[in-house]
């Protein structure tokens, strides 16, 4: 038995590559939707922490049913 997940918010947003901050818009946001926005921040960060600081990244962040 396959368990799918359903996708419930799409947030899109610019982010600067390795400096992710947990305050507004973003932080306000993603909090708002149950989401750990220090979590996601220092994830994001250490994704992106090759890329040269100036590299502005279009994201779409996916928000399942479950708050993943």
């Amino acid at each position: 038995m396959s368990y799918v997940l359903e996708i419930k918010h799409v947030k899109k947003s610019y982010i600067h590559s390795g400096k992710a901050e947990p305050v507004p818009p973003l932080g306000t946001t993603l909090s708002h939707l149950g989401l750990s926005a220090v979590k996601f921040c220092e994830e994001f960060n250490t994704v992106t922490k090759g890329l040269p600081s100036y590299f502005l990244l279009k994201i779409n962040i996916f928000i399942y049913e479950n708050r993943t």
